[in-house]
């Protein structure tokens, strides 16, 4: 259970991070 847990959160920052690259760079 813990182990999804850490799963989710992983997917859910990976998808932060796509979101904030493409506010700092929109054309790539």
């Amino acid at each position: 259970m813990l182990g999804l847990h850490i799963h989710r959160l992983s997917i859910m920052t990976c998808d932060l991070i796509n979101d904030f690259n493409k506010n700092v760079n929109p054309n790539s």
